[in-house]
């Protein structure tokens, strides 16, 4: 029935002479054009248009239970797409940044974590390497227990990179074990096995506070 400036110029089908009189309209051209916009908005895919983009409206006109019209839209959604765009990419790169930076925060976590337990294995000499060993050995296991699912609702990948960075904290406590009980080369005091026992409670209390 009629239609504005943006209208007539995407629809040159609509007055053959540029004028706005209805029997100039080229109605198969136009129909044409119309079909193409309407499935064009059934697979919610913007209309071009000298470089702007559009979403489409369309609704039909009933009347009487009859199909008398109806109305496409347009709606210019070029700048709105344009910063939808700067968004995804501004969050592509937050996440990479993200990412990166976790990645340096674990490495330098888990570093700490085994130079922290290297201090305590050093106090001990001839330990030939226990905590390293050890990290191995469990990663190991567990690394098995997932493979025959065993203990699924445990046992997952997040869970084995945690048990490779804790385990070595799993002598941690004997820092609070004095040296001459560690280095004693005879048979401990019950006294003195007693308070080798305490390093399991104590190292609980700093894995807490590291972890």
């Amino acid at each position: 029935q009629g239609a504005n400036k943006l209208a007539r110029s995407i629809f040159p089908e609509f007055c053959r002479d540029g004028s706005r009189q209805r029997h100039k309209i080229d109605t198969a051209a136009f129909a044409d054009r119309q079909r193409q916009l309407v499935a064009l908005y059934q697979d919610k895919i913007p209309f071009e248009y000298e470089n702007r983009k559009y979403q489409i409206g369309y609704r039909t006109l009933i009347a009487h239970d009859k199909e008398v019209g109806y109305i496409l839209t347009l709606k210019d959604i070029t700048v709105e797409l344009e910063h939808t765009k700067l968004l995804e990419s501004y969050r592509e790169e937050l996440e990479k940044d993200v990412a990166l930076k976790t990645a340096q925060l674990q490495n330098f976590q888990e570093k700490m974590l085994f130079g922290f337990s290297s201090v305590v294995e050093n106090r001990r000499a001839g330990t030939g390497g226990h905590i390293r060993k050890t990290s191995l050995y469990a990663s190991a296991l567990g690394e098995e227990l997932w493979q025959e699912g065993k203990c699924a609702d445990i046992i997952k990948k997040d869970f084995l990179k945690r048990l490779q960075r804790v385990v070595v904290l799993h002598d941690i406590g004997k820092i609070v074990v004095p040296d001459r009980i560690l280095e004693k080369s005879g048979k401990l005091t019950d006294e003195e096995y007693d308070l080798v026992k305490t390093h399991t409670v104590e190292g609980a209390k700093i894995v807490d506070i590291l972890m």
